[in-house]
């Protein structure tokens, strides 16, 4: 069983055994490229692709349901609609969501979940807007929002540097793109909320007619619900094999495992979690062979291979944003 169908969940799936029984439970019936959602807020047509072009052939039953809790003595999964779905071996893959805790967030911002709506705001005028958060998803946004609605000014504000995790050169290039495209920053600027006239920060208020939300990520509740063993932020611990240290029926991957690699935990992003997830597959695919699996993983990020040949991103939108963004 395996429970979400994002970028992780669905390379667990594809790279299971197919002499097991492989049940995917996805609260929707497509898969969103989620690393592609700014480019929807930009103008892009779609940025999804159904399960069942990806699982066509596999042998993999797909169900549409949203998971509502795990009953990890007796080995179920109860759906939000009360269906029940025994499990031999789970594998959690629910990923993460952009966090809308902070003040007036959730009532004034948008955020990239909600990247469609936010592109029927911006159809309708301009004015300014702001985007919190100066990592990739936020200078992402920023950019392409800076390009395809030039009757918005754009501005980004962060805690830190904009772009803190860019080399020198990528920093000087994103600089120079900032000014090309007039995004203006406000660095080293502690956002502490949203209203409806703009952000609060520690500097004030700065001002504006839309806030675009791009801070940190959260957790589902439910693996702590469930009584898994999860760290400070709610994310599973999991040994070398991803295997829950509290449940060993129980695998954990994605943005939803706390996985250590090289002393430090795995950050939140598909480029962590699917290799992360092909691991787990291997590991599932030996134990059912009757071999002990290997403790490190060997598979590629974003391959085609961790997904059993299967692929979503064909688009030459990637080198443009790399190009936009310095990323």
């Amino acid at each position: 069983m395996v429970i979400g169908a994002g970028y992780a969940g669905l390379t667990a799936a594809l790279r299971l055994d197919r002499k097991q029984r492989i049940t995917l439970i996805s609260a929707e019936s497509h898969f969103t490229q989620r690393i592609r959602l700014h480019e929807l807020a930009a103008g892009r047509p779609e940025v999804t692709v159904p399960l069942g072009e990806l699982t066509k052939g596999t042998g993999i039953t797909t169900v549409r349901a949203r998971v509502g809790g795990i009953d990890l003595d007796a080995k179920q999964v109860r759906t939000e609609d009360e269906r029940v779905f025994p499990y031999d071996t789970l594998v959690y893959a629910l990923g993460s969501r952009t966090d809308t805790t902070a003040p007036g967030v959730a009532e004034h911002a948008y955020t990239a979940e909600t990247a469609g709506d936010l592109r029927a705001r911006l159809d309708a005028g301009g004015g300014d807007l702001v985007v919190v958060g100066g990592g990739l998803t936020g200078v992402e946004m920023a950019a392409e929002l800076a390009e395809s609605y030039p009757a918005w000014r754009v501005a980004l504000a962060t805690g830190g540097a904009v772009g803190e995790g860019l080399s020198d050169k990528g920093r000087r290039h994103l600089a120079r793109t900032f000014d090309r495209l007039g995004v203006r920053t406000h660095e080293w600027t502690r956002v502490t909320g949203v209203g409806p006239d703009g952000v609060r920060t520690d500097q004030g208020v700065i001002t504006a007619d839309v806030v675009v939300w791009a801070g940190s990520f959260t957790v589902s509740p439910l693996a702590a619900e469930s009584g898994l063993a999860v760290d400070e932020r709610g994310r599973i611990v999991v040994d070398e094999t991803l295997t829950s240290v509290s449940h060993p029926g129980v695998y954990a991957v994605g943005d939803a495992a706390a996985v250590q690699v090289q002393g430090s935990t795995n950050r939140m992003s598909c480029a962590a979690g699917m290799p992360i997830a092909a691991h787990a597959a291997d590991v599932i695919n030996a134990r059912a062979a009757g071999r002990t699996p290997s403790r490190s993983g060997s598979a590629t990020c974003c391959s085609a291979s961790a997904w059993g040949g299967a692929t979503v991103s064909s688009s030459s939108s990637t080198a443009t944003t790399r190009r936009r963004t310095g990323s």
